[in-house]
């Protein structure tokens, strides 16, 4: 009875979330089920592009991306056909980092104020007030420290693969400009 715990145990903690992962959609349509207006994307085209931006509809045959540059807001239309990759991106919220920051740097400056030599120096009334002082600036360093790196922490799950998509990519594009005349070639395996 032992032996059968222990086996059932060990399969449970084995078995990984990758084993029942989700298969990316092979078309627009399946994809209109997994997606929904508002999420985070990146598209990659048959032209090796990648555009980022969120989705503003979906069709069983193209899909509309709201696409937000420094200067313009714009929207981007890719049809099924032209489209190699969709990947969702998960942007997690900076403020648990913020927060486990914060209260990181002001403990950190707390204890070094009243730990160690000179530490007597902060009876009473001053005490408070530096330590208040001190906790502050402690937080609001670590809050920032934390929002940064909790920023750069999102999570891409790749929800569209083309079937009908070739591994090599190959561009033949002319260059014609004032200065230079030619062509401009590149291979993408």
């Amino acid at each position: 009875m032992k032996m059968r715990i222990v086996l059932v145990t060990v399969l449970a903690l084995s078995l990984t979330g990758a084993g029942f992962a989700q298969q990316p959609a092979s078309s627009f349509a399946e994809l209109a089920s997994t997606l929904k207006v508002s999420d985070y994307v990146q598209v990659a085209d048959r032209n090796g592009k990648k555009v980022t931006g969120t989705v503003a509809s979906i069709t069983g045959s193209s899909m509309s991306l709201s696409v937000v540059s420094p200067v313009t807001k714009r929207t981007r239309t890719f049809a099924d056909k032209d489209v190699l990759s969709v990947t969702r991106i998960h942007r997690d919220s900076t403020l648990d980092g913020k927060l486990i920051g914060g209260a990181a740097g002001a403990a950190l400056m707390l204890a070094s104020l009243f730990t160690g030599e000179g530490s007597d120096l902060y009876d009473g009334g001053g005490a408070v007030a530096m330590g208040g002082i001190a906790g502050a600036f402690g937080f609001g360093i670590g809050a920032w420290i934390g929002g940064t790196i909790d920023s750069h922490h999102n999570k891409r799950e790749t929800v569209f693969k083309s079937t009908n998509a070739s591994s090599h990519l190959f561009n033949v594009k002319p260059l014609v400009s004032r200065q230079r005349k030619g062509v401009a070639v590149s291979m993408r395996f």
